[in-house]
């Protein structure tokens, strides 16, 4: 049905608040792992470590290395950097000192070369407190440095405002400018609502754009269809049963949630 598959921590790991993840028992061999998420043999299986940040906490505290080679031995063949918060205020308002987000960026990094060790190839997770110039020009000269850095990944799910998302896609251009090189951006956790226009600002930028998400299976689950609205909206009704089966519904999903972003590219483009 699709060329890749990516896999978020909830749905690799057996996470625990006290203890270090685990691989989930099931994944015992590739066609275990591909026989669960109905991937093809020849489809690209990517790990995505983006999770709540307790998962991540785990992941940290577990046999990284086991748990990464193994990853490899399943079949992933691209696996994300994890992200670890970076913020500017604690959860009682209060400032967080600045060496707590650098140790974090740290632990990206160090995860980005046990990814490479085990043979995996390694996506940067690009992120930053909101405005902080300090660390947006501190990933601009890493990736000047790191000049066979040509993927990388921007992370969404914890938010859906269209205001805060351009805020942040904005930023992230401004990163990527001054290396004067082209990217392929991996965006996850976009829905049908910003993944259009994210679209665009990257195409217009002159980088190349992937969707990491969720929304076309999770609205078939709960008996949605998408549809196109006259203005080029991308929306979502309810489906009969007997007008679609959940597998013809979530085919139906995925194409037309990729025709919605091909035709943003084409409008893009065409200005």
């Amino acid at each position: 049905m699709t060329d890749c598959i990516a896999v978020d921590i909830d749905s690799l790991f057996s996470c625990r608040k006290e203890k270090g993840a685990e691989l989930k028992s099931r994944f015992k061999s590739e066609y275990d792992v591909r026989k669960h998420f109905n991937a093809s043999p020849d489809c690209v299986l990517i790990a995505v470590l983006n999770g709540h940040d307790w998962m991540l906490e785990s992941f940290w505290a577990s046999s990284r290395m086991s748990i990464l080679k193994k990853l490899r031995v399943l079949g992933f063949s691209i696996c994300t950097g994890p992200t670890f918060s970076v913020t500017a205020l604690t959860t009682d308002n209060t400032v967080l000192p600045h060496s707590h987000n650098v140790a974090m960026l740290m632990r990206h990094n160090r995860v980005l070369s046990e990814i490479i060790e085990v043979g995996m190839s390694a996506v940067p997770n690009l992120y930053w407190v909101d405005g902080d110039q300090y660390q947006i020009n501190k990933w601009t000269s890493w990736l000047i440095d790191n000049k066979g850095v040509n993927y990388i990944s921007r992370d969404f799910t914890s938010t859906r405002n269209w205001k805060v998302v351009e805020r942040k896609v904005i930023e992230l251009l401004e990163i990527l400018a001054p290396t004067n090189r082209t990217f392929h951006i991996l965006i996850v956790g976009a829905g049908n609502a910003n993944a259009g226009k994210i679209a665009k600002m990257i195409s217009v930028a002159g980088h190349k754009v992937s969707f990491i998400t969720s929304s076309p299976i999770m609205k078939t689950i709960y008996g949605s269809g998408y549809y196109i609205t006259g203005d080029k909206v991308l929306k979502d009704k309810p489906i009969d049963k007997s007008v679609m089966s959940k597998r013809e519904l979530l085919k139906y999903n995925i194409s037309l949630f990729e025709e919605h972003l091909q035709a943003s590219l084409k409008s893009e483009n065409a200005v």
